[in-house]
Order: structure tokens, then C-alpha cells, then sequence
């Protein structure tokens, strides 16, 4: 369920359905007549929606068209047991439950992956702050962030310091590199 077939099937079955009932009607007259005008216009309209979400792969179509034919299914059998069967009516009650049918069935359905792109990772800018200077927890010397010996050092033996006076005062020398 939920291609484009589905949506013309429904849209013959729908139009059979609309036939059985538009004929049923016009037997009718008065106050009848035009209430069920009413409901058929209502009908018309809800069904183009449904039709179109279901053409647009909208899984609310489904529930949509399900309701609107339920109603067509039970104005359709009204008018069986009020009035008398004949073939065009007894085609539109097979066609409208076959729409009920298939919309209760695509109910349940998945909504179609919509395949995109993954995010491209942002890119880390480094900035560092003027007197920074890094050493390792097992060396003696201490360095620029920017310099290759700083790059090797791994995160978790990474020791920061914010001037090279506090790394001085905790030991460390410079690198000929700071120099």
C-alpha cells in the first residue's frame, strides 16, 4: 500500500461508489432530496482530499477515505433497504466496501522513508588563548598548543597552564620550541 496505484484504484472504486449513490438521490424529492445533496457534496469534497493526500503518499488518506466511505456504506444501504435493488446500486455498495476494504488495510501502513543526506560534521576550530601553554604529566618541559610536541600528547595526560610563570612555578621548563 501506498503508491500511486492504490490512489487510482480508490478514485474508480470512490467514482462507482458516487454513481450508485447520485442515482439513489435523484429518485428521491423534497427535503430528502436536498439533504442528501448536501451529504453528497460533502462527500465529493472530503474524497478529492483524500485523494490527494493518498496521491502524495500521506498516510492520513487512508483514514480519511476509511470514514468517507464508511458514510457511503451506510447512506448506501439505507437506500437498499428503503428503496429497491438494482444493479447500479448493488455496484456502488461492492465498490464503496472494497474502498472501505483497502483504506482500513493502508491504515497501518509505513510512511515512506524520505532518503536525505546526512549533516556534514562542523568543523572544529581551534582557537587558543594568548599565554596558554600545555605540558604533559610526565615531562619536564612545557609547550604551545600550536607546536607538533603539544599535538602528540595525548588528552588525558594533557596539563594546561594559563602563562608560563604557572608552568615555571610548577616545575616545568620551556621546550626549545617556546623559545
Amino acid at each position: 500500500m501506498g503508491n500511486k496505484t492504490d490512489s487510482f484504484v480508490v478514485l474508480l472504486l470512490l467514482f462507482v461508489g458516487f454513481l450508485g449513490l447520485i442515482d439513489s438521490i435523484f429518485n428521491m424529492n423534497g427535503w430528502k432530496f436536498y439533504a442528501e445533496v448536501l451529504v453528497l457534496l460533502g462527500l465529493l469534497f472530503l474524497s478529492i482530499l483524500a485523494l490527494l493526500l493518498l496521491w502524495n503518499k500521506v498516510s492520513f488518506g487512508y483514514v480519511l477515505s476509511a470514514c468517507i466511505s464508511f458514510v457511503m456504506l451506510l447512506n448506501l444501504l439505507l437506500f437498499y433497504f428503503v428503496a429497491s435493488m438494482d444493479t447500479l446500486l448493488f455496484l456502488a455498495l461492492v465498490s464503496t466496501l472494497s474502498v472501505f476494504v483497502l483504506s482500513v488495510m493502508g491504515i497501518g501502513g509505513k510512511e515512506p522513508e524520505v532518503k536525505s543526506k546526512p549533516a556534514p560534521k562542523p568543523k572544529v576550530i581551534k582557537t587558543y588563548t594568548s599565554g596558554k601553554v600545555v605540558s604533559s604529566k610526565s615531562s619536564k618541559y612545557y609547550y604551545l598548543p600550536t607546536s607538533s610536541q603539544a599535538k602528540k600528547i595525548s588528552k588525558k595526560n594533557q596539563v594546561w597552564y594559563d602563562s608560563d610563570e604557572d608552568a615555571k612555578k610548577a616545575g616545568k621548563k620551556p621546550h626549545s620550541s617556546v623559545i
